[in-house]
């Protein structure tokens, strides 16, 4: 090993093993030196420092190895920043005061088999309808999971960063909404100009709807908002408290993911006046 570089990774494997072992906990004293192993890697060792940053401080519990395993082995290709955010949520709501719920392992297969623009879209479609309606009780869960929303496609494209130039933009969001319709984290998903879902769409028909403009229209399920607790690391509370100030202060403090946007619930449109 070089001389220079050898002292940048013996600090870094330091750095990188007390990150895992104040993560961990009890677990990283019987797993410690294999776990170290994976987080001295690059991406493994962002994600397990995201996580960290992630469980409240000085709060006692650990994490199953499988759940720690499991994140860490996926973490090594975890190039992009919604990868290592969403796996980062995954490893921190994996960590209990008993530590031996291992729930977190199907999370991180979830998360596995969504591409990077699959978990943008999921991240702006769930953050946002958790922005709009934070504050809303548990009671309200189910009555909220049943609303149509709506989204002008230029809005969406900004928030997610993307480009809208062509058909292929088009193309590349509606492969990754429909992507997430399979893993029923949205459902009743449609899109198109707005004379369209105007006419043809039940879940729009009869919406006033600018023709000129496209739109994608959805309705988020609880696995998606579940999804959405894993992600920053409020997976062990309940689903219906994802409106509640504490999913509500880990979204707002998620920071490098796309943008937010304010989606129109479809109810709420004027209805097309008959000429």
């Amino acid at each position: 090993m070089e001389p220079v570089i050898g002292p940048v990774v013996a600090q870094s494997a330091k750095s990188a093993g007390g990150v895992i072992d104040k993560l961990l906990g009890p677990t990283a004293e019987y797993y410690g030196a294999q776990l170290h192993d994976f987080v001295i890697q690059r991406n493994a060792r962002r994600v397990a420092e995201k996580a960290a940053s992630k469980v409240a401080a000085g709060a006692e519990g650990a994490i199953p190895i499988r759940v720690a395993a499991s994140v860490l082995e996926q973490s090594r290709w975890a190039e992009s920043e919604v990868l290592s955010d969403y796996l980062s949520g995954v490893l921190a709501s994996g960590r209990t005061a008993s530590g031996e719920s291992d729930a977190g392992v199907a999370w991180v297969a979830l998360v596995g088999r969504l591409s990077s623009d699959q978990l943008a879209l999921h991240w702006v479609m769930a953050a946002s309808v958790q922005l709009r309606f934070r504050g809303r009780g548990r009671d309200d869960l189910w009555s909220l999971t049943s609303v149509q929303l709506i989204i002008e496609y230029e809005e969406l494209f900004s928030s997610l960063g993307w480009d809208f130039d062509s058909e292929n933009d088009i193309v590349r969001m509606t492969n990754a909404a429909y992507g997430l319709q399979r893993e029923g984290l949205i459902d009743r998903l449609s899109h198109g100009r707005g004379d369209y879902l105007r006419d043809e769409v039940k879940y729009t028909r009869g919406r006033e709807l600018d023709e000129n403009l496209g739109y994608v229209t959805f309705r988020l399920t609880g696995e998606g908002l579940s999804l959405l607790l894993q992600a920053v690391g409020c997976g062990q509370i309940w689903v219906g408290d994802v409106f509640g100030e504490k999913a509500s202060l880990a979204v707002d403090q998620t920071r490098g993911l796309p943008t937010l946007t304010r989606p129109l619930v479809v109810s709420d449109l004027p209805l097309v006046t008959a000429l």
